[in-house]
């Protein structure tokens, strides 16, 4: 009988290894296995920026656009000022040739609480007929606001109202210089001809 009951613990203790052998080899291997991997956080591509080509043919276009905002006080009163630059330059691949007061280069200021005509003022224009290619035009213009209190939008206060000017520079066309039978001034790309800034501020009401 103990015998019987000694081949019985032996055959045991043996089962009993056996089965924590297989679970300690199957459990490495699940242990050891990497964590899924998302492709697309080892391969980023990057953007690779396409440099705008010259259309073929004149293009005059607005390159720059430039407004500096200082405050100066003239008799008591501050005033807003704003120095404009812009340029306009031939960045196509043919010179700008056409008849004197077809074109013209002009800086605006616009408000726009006002509609219609009455809300646009310009500041600075040169009419040109020719452009060569790669030749510019640069503009400069000052702009007043009388009464200004600070730059910029905040929270009214009594006496107080929220204001802006939006400057534009830009070409301007005769509305029949594409029809005129003159390639040369035919403008090949119409999509940079202007340029805006826009001038927030607060001001003393006018009532």
């Amino acid at each position: 009988m103990r015998k019987v009951a000694f081949m019985t613990l032996v055959g045991c203790l043996i089962a009993v290894f056996v089965v924590a052998g297989f679970s300690v080899s199957f459990a490495a291997p699940n242990e050891l296995r990497p964590a899924p991997v998302n492709p697309k956080e080892l391969y980023k591509p990057r953007r690779i920026p396409i440099p705008l080509r010259p259309c073929d043919g004149p293009d005059p276009g607005v390159v720059s656009l430039r407004v500096t905002k200082s405050i100066i006080v003239r008799n008591g009163v501050k005033i807003g000022v704003l120095r404009i630059t812009s340029t306009l330059k031939n960045v196509g691949t043919q010179d700008f040739v056409s008849r004197p007061g077809q074109q013209a280069f002009v800086i605006q200021a616009k408000n726009p609480a006002i509609s219609g005509p009455r809300a646009y003022e310009t500041l600075a224009r040169r009419d040109f007929r020719r452009l060569n290619k790669g030749a510019s035009i640069t503009l400069t213009a000052t702009y007043e606001i009388p009464r200004i209190i600070e730059w910029g939008h905040r929270e009214r206060r009594y006496g107080e109202c929220q204001a802006e000017r939006v400057i534009w520079s830009f070409v301007s066309y005769d509305p029949d210089i594409s029809m005129d039978g003159n390639p040369q001034n035919d403008d090949c790309n119409v999509r940079n001809n202007k340029k805006r800034y826009t001038v927030k501020y607060m001001v003393e009401c006018p009532w």
